[in-house]
């Protein structure tokens, strides 16, 4: 299966973006809820997606538009919490 089938190509970026802010919101020592972060992910995935959709790609604002930012947004927010995941379990087999 080719990712790029899944996922638009032009959203790539917040697939990298999401991953950047689970890091940070991961450092942030007042931060404890680690449970949380794939939750936010998810609803910041969906918003950042329909904002591209909408202002950047000039899709017209619609319910259309709305379904596309939840599954884009719901497989960009869960690609970088696998990504996170892999690179962790990555760490955990070579440090063995």
């Amino acid at each position: 299966m080719n990712i790029m089938k899944i996922i638009d190509p032009r959203l790539m970026i917040v697939v990298a973006f999401l991953y950047a802010a689970g890091m940070f919101l991961k450092a942030m020592p007042w931060f404890n809820q680690e449970w949380a972060i794939p939750a936010i992910l998810w609803v910041l995935g969906i918003s950042i997606v329909f904002v591209y959709l909408a202002f950047v790609l000039a899709e017209p604002l619609s319910a259309a538009t709305a379904v596309l930012a939840v599954i884009h947004g719901t497989f960009a927010a869960a690609l970088a919490v696998f990504g996170n995941q892999l690179i962790k379990q990555w760490d955990n087999k070579n440090s063995e």
